[in-house]
């Protein structure tokens, strides 16, 4: 009974201990949880639905910001804005990516990309930027945020976040009408 207990106990602490150091399991629930949120972030921008599109951003930047409310009309001015001048021809996000655990905390990339039509004369411009994907909770919950906000801010916002993990800087290429 002793060495039944004893096995049951050793068995026990071997699969808990391959459970936690999976990184292969990890990195696969990383994917999908993030892939949800991005497809989230993605029909919001192309439903032009401002407000669940703020809900998404890290509660810490939202809170910096002034609030969801101020946040959602800062977002629909500044999209306004370029919609008086360019027409958005696609908007996409890539798949995340090049995740890493550090601290406590989960991050990825997230590539976007913008395709604008200038309205005055045809002209196009691609852009292609990473978003920093920020998971506090193992990869269950994640909030992109784009790093072009300035380190100082997303220091402060995610203080903890991997900083050896390399994002790549924005690509702009413009066209001229064909």
């Amino acid at each position: 009974m002793k060495y039944t207990l004893l096995f049951l106990i050793v068995m026990g602490m071997i699969c808990r201990a391959n459970a936690q150091n999976n990184p292969e399991k990890d990195t696969l629930t990383w994917q999908l949880s993030a892939s949800v949120r991005s497809s989230e972030l993605d029909a919001f921008f192309n439903l032009r639905k401002w407000d669940s599109y703020v809900r998404c951003n890290h509660p810490k930047l939202i809170k910096l910001m002034g609030g969801a409310e101020k946040m959602t009309e800062t977002v629909t001015k500044q999209m306004q804005t370029i919609e008086t001048s360019m027409t958005i021809d696609s908007f996409e996000f890539g798949k995340p990516r090049d995740f890493i655990k550090c601290e406590g905390i989960v991050n990825c990339l997230l590539s976007q990309t913008f395709v604008l039509i200038s309205k005055k004369d045809a002209k196009s411009v691609r852009v292609v930027s990473y978003l920093l994907g920020v998971s506090e909770d193992e990869g269950i919950t994640w909030y992109f945020i784009d790093p072009d906000i300035g380190t100082e801010l997303l220091d402060k916002i995610v203080p903890n976040r991997c900083k050896t993990l390399k994002i790549p800087p924005r690509n702009l290429v413009l066209k001229n009408k064909e």
